[in-house]
């Protein structure tokens, strides 16, 4: 119940932090968006090192990296292709989700 607590938790931080910088205009809730992905960041950094093995650890980490940093720059740019930097970083955050999910089970 607390693995999937904790992954529950992890995926809501970000996700509620990629909305909350989607949909602002103002500063104040882009920087609240950005503190709430990074502190999912944060709590996936600890989820995944204390549950996995070296090598899936190195993928698991570079994904959540990766799905965060696009996020966070999808958030705060306003262009064409933020959509298309908005729908890469929800595809590698879903795919490091199911392998952390597959991996503590």
């Amino acid at each position: 119940m607390k693995k999937s607590l904790l992954l529950f938790l992890l995926l809501a931080l970000v996700a509620g932090g990629a909305f909350c910088m989607s949909y602002s205009s103002d500063w104040k809730f882009d920087a609240l968006g950005a503190v709430l992905m990074v502190a999912g960041g944060v709590l996936g950094t600890i989820v995944t090192v204390k549950s996995t093995q070296k090598m899936m650890r190195i993928l698991l980490l570079c994904l959540l990296y990766l799905a965060i940093v696009l996020l966070l720059i999808a958030g705060w740019i306003l262009f064409e292709g933020t959509i298309l930097l908005a729908i890469m970083g929800a595809a590698a955050f879903a795919v490091f989700g199911y392998l952390l999910y597959k991996q503590r089970e």
